[in-house]
């Protein structure tokens, strides 16, 4: 936490070792962290602990030579302070697949007779100079292993081991994905179809269940082909409703003209987003954030609030990795129903990227959270 402390009165200097930070986790008593300069002029600095997943509240405080403290914000802390939502999602569990993580290979209609997928460390592959499979694993540092299509060895003809004949289908194991609010799924592959006889031709397909896969529901049916890891992620009720039976599919096929078709899975994810009371339990004190809407959108969504009181509000727009994206608001405003409008883009006005993000409503020491989806 960075913050730039200027005295800017007739007399006297700032007393370069008054800076301070304080902020509380989680609704506990306030603790004080010295900030020092940085190198930067007038700029100082202190840490906030990291947090898995909580609610954070802060303030700063600095004196000048005379003695005389400022506070920012100028009410804190009794009359309103900073707050932000602090690892915005956290890990529900992680599968590397370093270790067998119960996975199971096969499903009615599979016909692959080569290709069929296998947890190994892969080997990588050319076709013309250009990659077909990735020599490494997605999972970074010391990991290995990973799902892919036909563990091929090293230098071996890629036609050799791809997935022919038909699908070849990875099942995950069960999990539950009722804790917490708005789940999100992420995982990584790489998909290949574009080097052989007739290139895009078939699909790579990804499905989810929420009985125990009785039933099933598309994520992914693409054609196009992605040669390096790619990250993928998503809100699971944007697709279906969390339960504790969920389940997700990988399927890769080779069912139409002859073709070079391999694929790869790692790292697989859930992440939750805490639950965030925005109340004090004083009769009109209800701090409101709706659900953006539409949901999910292509360019514009408009994000409608209400405020209990007139004050400070802020509205920010952040990915799922806790980096701020929009800040949509940031004013004084009165008390009562607000709507502004996101257009996709970010501060700097580009277009964000296709996928998840979760919008922050922070007011008077309390945050609201909810998930928003762009789509193009």
């Amino acid at each position: 936490m960075r913050a730039v402390i200027q005295y800017h009165g007739p007399f006297g200097t700032l007393d370069t070792s008054s800076p301070a930070l304080h902020y509380s986790i989680d609704g506990a008593p306030y603790r004080t962290a010295a900030m020092t300069p940085t190198g930067n002029p007038y700029e100082f600095g202190a840490s906030i602990p990291s947090q898995a997943a909580a609610i954070v509240r802060y303030w700063f405080s600095a004196k000048d030579s005379y003695g005389a403290m400022n506070t920012d914000p100028p009410v804190a802390p009794a009359g309103g302070v900073y707050t932000f939502i602090a690892g915005p999602a956290a890990t529900a569990f992680m599968q590397t697949m370093e270790s067998d993580p119960g996975w199971t290979v096969g499903a009615p209609g599979d016909a692959a007779v080569t290709g069929v997928w296998e947890r190994g460390n892969p080997n990588g592959t050319l076709v013309n100079g250009q990659q077909c499979a990735p020599e490494d694993d997605h999972t970074p540092g010391s990991g290995t292993v990973c799902w892919v299509t036909g563990l091929g060895g090293p230098a071996e003809d890629p036609g050799l081991n791809d997935v022919d004949g038909g699908k070849t289908t990875l099942t995950t194991n069960l999990f539950n994905a009722t804790a917490g609010r708005y789940p999100v799924l992420e995982y990584y592959r790489w998909y290949t179809n574009d080097l052989g006889a007739s290139p895009g031709e078939d699909y790579w397909r990804t499905l989810i269940s929420n009985d125990g896969g009785v039933t099933w529901v598309p994520v992914e049916n693409t054609t196009q082909a992605n040669n390096s890891w790619q990250r993928v992620v998503f809100f699971i009720d944007d697709f279906v409703t969390p339960t504790a039976s969920m389940r997700m599919r990988f399927v890769a096929q080779d069912s139409l003209n002859p073709s070079l078709v391999e694929a790869g899975v790692d790292d697989f994810r859930m992440l939750v987003f805490p639950d965030v009371a925005v109340g004090d339990g004083s009769p009109g004190a209800a701090l409101a954030l709706a659900p953006a809407s539409p949901n999910p959108g292509p360019l514009h969504t408009t994000l409608r609030f209400t405020l209990p009181a007139a004050g400070r509000a802020i509205l920010r727009v952040y990915d799922l990795g806790g980096r701020r994206v929009r800040t949509l608001v940031e004013a004084s405003l009165e008390a009562g129903p607000h709507a502004v409008e996101w257009n996709g883009r970010d501060d700097s006005g580009s277009r964000v990227a296709s996928g998840p993000y979760f919008v922050e409503l922070a007011f008077g020491g309390r945050a609201a959270a909810e998930k928003v989806t762009i789509v193009r």
